[in-house]
C-alpha cells in the first residue's frame, strides 16, 4: 500500500476498517446532504460531487474487502501471536531467573564492601534498564495482538 496507509493484511488496518466504518459513513453523507443543499441555492458544486461519489465507490470497496483480508490474514496472525506468546513467556522466565539469581549478588553481603557493592549496582542497573526496555517491546507486541493481559501476568513477578 502507499505511504502512510496501513497494510491491509495488518491488524492495525482491519480495526481501523472497523472502527472508522461508521464515521466515515456519515461523513461521506454529510457532505452529500452539503452538497445538495449548495445545489439548491444555486452554487456549482459538481465537480465535488464527482470526487464525492468516486471516493464514496473506494470505500464500499475496502468495506466489501475488509471481511475477505481479514480472513486471509488470519491464519499468519494467529502463528505470529503464538511465536510472540512464546516469546513472552521465555522472558518471563529470564525475569524470574534473574530475580532469584539477584538475590545471590554480593552486594548483599556486608563482606563485599561498598566499593564493590557499589561495581555490582551499577552492573545490576544496566541489567534492569535493559529488561525494561525488553518488557517494554513485549509488552507492545502484546498490545498489537491484543493479549497484554497474557503479558502481564506472566511477567508480574
Amino acid at each position: 500500500m502507499s505511504a502512510g496507509y496501513p497494510d491491509p493484511s495488518s491488524s492495525l488496518y482491519q480495526s481501523q476498517v472497523k472502527v472508522k466504518k461508521a464515521e466515515t459513513d456519515l461523513v461521506i453523507d454529510q457532505l452529500h446532504e452539503v452538497f445538495l443543499t449548495l445545489g439548491k441555492d444555486k452554487i456549482s458544486v459538481s465537480k465535488f460531487e464527482k470526487r464525492l461519489e468516486d471516493i464514496r465507490h473506494k470505500w464500499d470497496e475496502i468495506k466489501k474487502a475488509q471481511p475477505q483480508v481479514k480472513s486471509d490474514v488470519e491464519p499468519i496472525q494467529a502463528n505470529e501471536s503464538d511465536r510472540i506468546k512464546k516469546d513472552i513467556e521465555k522472558f518471563a522466565g529470564k525475569v524470574r531467573n534473574y530475580k532469584m539469581d539477584i538475590r545471590k549478588r554480593s552486594f548483599f553481603k556486608y563482606a563485599t564492601g561498598s566499593e564493590a557493592a557499589y561495581k555490582d549496582l551499577d552492573t545490576v542497573a544496566a541489567d534492569l534498564s535493559g529488561l525494561r526496555k525488553e518488557c517494554e517491546k513485549q509488552y507492545e507486541l502484546a498490545s498489537i495482538f491484543e493479549f497484554p493481559q497474557v503479558y502481564i501476568a506472566r511477567v508480574k513477578v
